[in-house]
C-alpha cells in the first residue's frame, strides 16, 4: 500500500470501516461505475448513526487520484482506498497518488493497494456485505526524540502552500522545542544530471551557481527577466547557514521566524532579493550577518567550485527520494499527506504536527501534541469543555439560576 500525498492520515487512532465498492450514482455516466469519477451512490451503505463508517474502495482510472477521493469524502466515506488496475504484482512500487494542485479541501485519508490485493477483498465482497477493514497509518517511533526534516525552498513553486506553511506551522514548531531534533532542508537540482548538463557548458547561464553546479527553475519561468535561478540557489544556501548558526546556538525556532520574514520583506522583486534585503533581517533579529556570510564562504561560496553545503543537499535528495517541495521527513519516514495546517493552528486539522507527534514514542508526547479537539495546540479543555479553563468539578459548570 501506498498512503496518498493529500488528506490527513489518521496515526493515532485505526480507521475501522464496513468495507463498500464505488458505485456512480448516475445510471447514466457511461463511465464504469466503479471508477469514481463522479457522485458516489450511497444506496446499500450502512446507517453512520449507528456507528458503522465506510470504507470505500474505488478502481484506479480514468480521472485524477483527487477527483476520487473527493467524491469518496462527498459521500461520506471515512477512508478511500484505490485499487490500482495495472497489473503491477505485490511488492513492487505502487504509482504515487499526488496531488493535482485541487486536493486543499481534502481531510479524508486514502491510500492505494495492488490489484491482486483489492481483488481479494472484491471476491470476499461478492459473498457477504459483512466485511470489515482497518487501516492503520505509522511513522517509526523509537524515543521520546522526532527528528523531522523539512524540505523547502526560499522561494516555493506553486501550488504549494510553503510559503503559508512556514508563517503558520512556526508556532507549533516552538512548542515542541527541546523534544525534537528539527532540520531544514533545500531542493536544488543538480546541473549534472542527463537532460540538464550545465556544469562547465554555461548552457544554464543565470539559473544555476558554482559554473552550472547547482541549479533552480526559474522564478518568473521567465528567463530574460526579473529573478533567476541562481538567486534562489543563492538564499537557499544563507538560510541553511542561517539555520547552522542558530541550531548551535541553542535558537533553533528562530529558522521560522527569519524564513517567514524574508517572504514578506524580500521576495516580493528582484530588487530586494539579495543579501542587503537579509542582512536587514538578521540584524533586526540581533544575529550576526558577518557568522552567516563566514559560513557562505567556508562551504564553497558561488565561486567555479564545488559547495559542500549544496552538494550534500543533492546527495541527500537521492537518498530520501525527495521529489518535490515541500516534502515532510519524520525519523526517516517520508510523510504522505497534505501539508495543509490552517489557522488556528488544531491538532485535529493539522497534518503534519500529527505526523511529528505520531513519531514520538508512547507517554512522551510535548504538549503540541496533547491539545483537545477544538481547542489551539497544547491546550485542554478543563471539567466545563472550556479550552484552557481552570474548573475541575463539572458541577460548577453553568449553574442554574437560583429559584424565585
Amino acid at each position: 500500500m501506498q498512503p496518498a500525498m493529500f488528506g490527513i492520515p489518521f496515526y493515532y487512532t485505526p480507521v475501522n470501516g464496513v468495507v463498500r465498492r464505488a458505485h456512480a450514482a448516475d445510471p447514466n455516466d457511461p463511465r464504469p461505475p466503479t471508477w469514481g469519477c463522479g457522485p458516489i451512490s450511497t444506496e446499500g451503505w450502512p446507517d453512520p448513526s449507528l456507528g458503522s463508517p465506510v470504507i470505500l474502495m474505488i478502481d484506479r482510472g480514468n480521472c485524477s487520484f483527487t477527483t476520487k477521493v473527493r467524491n469518496c469524502q462527498n459521500a461520506g466515506a471515512v477512508a478511500c482506498v484505490i485499487v490500482d488496475q495495472s497489473g503491477i504484482p505485490r511488492g513492487s512500487p505502487l504509482p504515487l497518488m499526488g496531488d493535482d494542485g485541487t486536493g486543499k479541501s481534502i481531510t479524508t485519508p486514502s491510500m492505494i493497494i495492488h490489484q491482486a490485493d483489492g481483488q481479494d477483498i472484491y471476491d470476499v465482497l461478492s459473498t457477504t456485505q459483512d466485511v470489515l477493514l482497518q487501516l492503520t497509518f505509522t511513522l517509526p517511533n523509537p524515543d521520546g526524540n522526532v527528528q523531522w526534516e523539512y524540505w523547502t525552498s526560499s522561494n516555493d513553486p506553486p501550488p504549494s502552500n510553503g510559503h503559508e506553511f512556514k508563517h503558520t506551522f512556526g508556532q507549533a514548531a516552538k512548542l515542541l522545542d527541546g523534544s525534537h531534533t528539527f532540520i531544514p532542508r533545500y531542493l536544488v537540482i543538480d546541473g549534472a544530471w542527463p537532460g540538464y548538463n550545465c556544469v562547465h557548458t554555461g548552457r544554464c547561464g543565470k539559473q544555476c551557481t558554482n559554473d552550472g553546479r547547482y541549479c533552480a527553475v526559474d522564478p518568473e519561468g521567465d528567463l530574460r527577466t526579473g529573478l533567476d535561478g541562481e538567486d534562489v540557489i543563492m538564499e537557499n544556501l544563507r538560510q541553511l547557514c542561517v539555520y547552522e548558526y542558530l541550531n548551535a546556538t541553542n535558537q533553533g525556532a528562530k529558522w521560522w521566524d527569519y524564513v517567514s520574514q524574508f517572504t514578506d520583506l524580500c521576495s516580493k522583486s528582484d530588487t530586494t532579493w539579495n543579501a542587503t534585503c537579509s542582512n536587514a533581517i538578521l540584524t533586526s533579529m540581533q544575529l550576526p550577518f558577518n557568522t552567516i556570510n563566514d559560513c557562505i564562504a567556508r562551504s564553497g561560496g558561488f565561486g567555479p567550485n564545488v559547495n559542500t553545503k549544496l552538494a550534500a543537499m543533492i546527495s541527500l535528495r537521492q537518498i530520501q527520494g525527495i521529489f518535490k517541495i515541500p516534502m515532510l521527513v519524520v525519523n526517516n519516514e517520508i510523510y504522505y499527506g497534505s501539508m495543509e495546517c490552517p489557522t488556528p493552528i488544531q491538532f485535529a486539522t493539522c497534518g503534519p504536527l500529527q505526523a511529528i507527534c505520531a513519531g514520538f514514542a508512547p507517554k512522551t508526547q510535548p504538549p503540541a501534541c496533547t491539545g483537545d479537539a477544538g481547542c489551539p495546540i497544547g491546550v485542554k479543555r478543563d471539567a466545563c469543555a472550556v479550552c484552557g479553563g481552570t474548573t475541575t468539578d463539572a458541577a460548577q459548570c453553568n449553574p442554574e439560576p437560583p429559584h424565585k
